[in-house]
């Protein structure tokens, strides 16, 4: 829905080559936080899932967490 609204701020029907450029350049920088956002919490499950491995964190424990970033 957000690609939309981006979409949408910048759609009129005398769009100038400015207005396109930055309609462009707004997608690409939400579909990259969108990108971090997802690399963060995969990097996070993958830590706590070591955790439980070494033995440093319990499966519960790791559970809750999850359900909370979820």
């Amino acid at each position: 829905m957000a690609r939309v609204a981006i979409k949408g701020a910048y759609n009129t029907s005398h769009k100038s080559i400015s207005d396109s450029i930055k309609s462009i350049l707004e997608r690409m920088k939400f579909d990259l936080v969108l990108k971090l956002d997802s690399f963060q919490m995969f990097m996070t499950t993958v830590y706590l899932r070591i955790l439980i491995l070494l033995g440093r964190a319990t499966t519960e424990s790791v559970s809750q967490v999850l359900e909370l970033l979820n």
